[in-house]
């Protein structure tokens, strides 16, 4: 029975493509048609429409668009433009919608829609509504691809309205027109649970405007991946998001080789770069950030958030600190909120401005853990009052560093806080740190930092730190490095290190450690930017033993397999056969 339901099958999907014929449309004549909707009425399911001109079709389209011979809702159709054409079509009474138009027939295509090329592209014009859709959330899934295509809206709505769960592909496609006070995006996809997926490469949302509390793309759920595009904004109203998710967004999103760049009106910046509203992953990799105002990175509901670039190529984050339009004390780079809170994960990361109050805010319920992840990164002059790091208000924080220099701390006028601080609820951060170097610079405020590590409530950080590098000599007389925090870990070196009497735990720094006092601080000898280069240094070679951590360096050289240095960067290491082996 299985054998003949699946030949049936194929017999059916065989005689359907047997009968599948090219409709011409040319509006000089010498074509099958003359008209997009007399193609569409002559049409039957596998037929391909095809424009042989580049005129201009401003005609009244069926919906839905995909209605062909006798009222039949088409299950496969192609529209596509002949060779160097740049054909036009205006639909007067709406958007493109693929049907059906309720969800008691299946339909799921594949419905394409393609110009000729990147360079010869096919214009949809909408009077209203998305410029292309799928049918109903709940009808049966459908697989639209969109290719070479510029959309124009000239109303309120969406450009590419893909929310049926289906496989979508969009590639080289442009979006403009739109309303400056209508609500919209150039992109909506997926749905919670949906299984199917979006592919997009080169899209550019530059032309499209809309009103505050829209986004340029805004996931749903399923998968996406997208690359090489331009997500935008044209420097309309203020919009809440470039990137954004749905409450309930699952699955994930991946952003690869893409712009991100909120635009600017009078003067007024988008408030967030990406918003991560859902219990999905985003992933930004190898991407470049314009300026923002408020949070550029946000994540609540369970969310997390993934940026990365490469080792030899950090993704700099400096680009979206533009402290002539948005003052640095309103700026904090991520925040994690809401009720369930999020995670972030930053490898190979830069930034090198100072930015806001705070680096990393965390400010979701009580209770809810949050995990900061970073590797290979480097951080610099950052936070300009009261934690460089991080100021948790909430449920217990755990920070994983590995292979990542952070640099002094811009505190104001008044000596702020350096390193972490710590929980504002009623719970602890959970600090694990793998060959990190912390520099402090005391060029930036006198006497320095006040503390580097301190719990704001009085509760205590938990610290492991394994080869790490603590040059902590900035430090005022009287301040202290660690307060409110207990050391634990390999060895690692402590310029100055020191603890507050009044101020948390009394355990003293981990017995093997190279620690100095005050008095007589210890010199790790590292560059203007963190890096170990003095051969002569105490943490040459001073992770003494072999470690599975930390195998590359912050620049992605490798470590040897005993006795690697301390801190995030590793000094050229013997070679047996070559002596010392200079890394390029």
């Amino acid at each position: 029975m299985r054998k003949f339901v699946v030949l049936a099958l194929a017999v059916f999907c065989v005689a359907q493509l047997s009968h599948a014929a090219t409709i011409t449309v040319s509006q000089a004549g010498g074509a099958d048609q003359t008209t997009i909707a007399g193609a569409l009425a002559a049409a039957n399911s596998g037929d391909v429409i095809e424009i042989e001109d580049g005129a201009t079709y401003s005609e009244a389209l069926p919906v839905p668009f995909n209605t062909g011979n006798g009222g039949t809702i088409l299950n496969i159709l192609t529209l596509q433009v002949a060779a160097g054409q740049t054909p036009t079509i205006e639909n007067t009474a709406g958007a493109f919608i693929f049907g059906p138009v309720d969800a008691s027939t299946t339909v799921t295509g594949p419905f394409v829609i393609k110009g000729d090329s990147n360079t010869s592209r096919l214009t949809l014009k909408s009077a209203g509504g998305s410029v292309i859709g799928s049918g109903p959330n709940n009808a049966s899934k459908q697989n639209i691809t969109v290719m070479n295509v510029n959309c124009v809206r000239t109303g309120g709505g969406v450009w590419l309205n893909l929310l049926n769960d289906g496989v979508h592909i969009v590639s080289n496609v442009t979006t403009a027109g739109g309303d400056p006070n209508g609500a919209g995006a150039p992109l909506r996809y997926g749905g919670p649970n949906y299984t199917g997926s979006c592919t997009v490469t080169n899209l550019d949302t530059l032309g499209a405007l809309q009103n505050d509390g829209s986004q340029k793309v805004f996931f749903y759920g399923g998968t996406m991946v997208v690359n090489n595009s331009n997500i935008v904004s044209a420097g309309g109203a203020e919009t809440s998001e470039c990137v954004g998710t749905n409450n309930n967004a699952t699955g994930s999103i991946t952003v690869n080789d893409s712009t991100i760049a909120p635009g600017v009106a009078t003067g007024v910046l988008t408030r967030r770069i990406v918003s991560s509203m859902g219990p999905c992953t985003m992933t930004f990799n190898r991407c470049n950030f314009g300026p923002t105002a408020e949070v550029p990175f946000r994540i609540m509901n369970g969310g997390k958030l993934v940026i990365a670039g490469t080792p030899t190529t950090k993704c700099s984050l400096d680009s979206m600190i533009d402290t002539t339009i948005t003052p640095t004390a309103t700026l904090i780079p991520f925040s994690v909120e809401g009720t369930v809170g999020g995670d972030l994960t930053l490898t190979d990361v830069s930034i090198t401005k100072p930015a806001g109050i705070q680096t990393f805010r965390n400010i979701p319920t009580i209770g809810r853990s949050t995990t900061v992840t970073m590797d290979r990164c480097f951080m610099k002059n950052l936070a300009v009052g009261n934690g460089a790091f991080t100021q948790s208000n909430g449920g217990t924080c755990f920070f994983n560093l590995t292979n990542t220099i952070w640099m002094g701390a811009k505190p104001g006028t008044t000596a702020a806080v350096f390193g972490i601080l710590g929980a504002g609820g009623t719970n602890s951060c959970i600090i694990n740190l793998n060959f990190c170097s912390f520099v402090g610079d005391t060029t930036l405020v006198s006497p320095g930092a006040l503390y580097w590590f301190h719990n704001h409530s009085a509760k205590n950080n938990f610290i492991t730190a394994n080869y790490c590098i603590f040059d902590d000599r900035s430090m005022g007389g009287g301040n202290a490095s660690f307060t409110h925090s207990s050391l634990s870990g390999n060895i690692s070196l402590v310029s100055r290190g020191s603890f507050l009497p009044n101020q948390g735990p009394s355990a003293a720094i981990p017995a093997d450690w190279i620690v100095g006092t005050t008095a007589e601080p210890v010199d790790p000898k590292l560059a203007a930017d963190g890096r170990l280069t003095d051969l002569t240094s105490p943490a040459i070679g001073a992770a003494v033993g072999s470690s599975s951590q930390g195998m590359i360096d912050i620049d992605g050289n490798p470590r040897p397999l005993n006795n690697k240095d301390l801190g995030a960067s590793q000094t050229p290491f013997p070679n047996a056969a070559s002596g010392w082996t200079e890394f390029k």
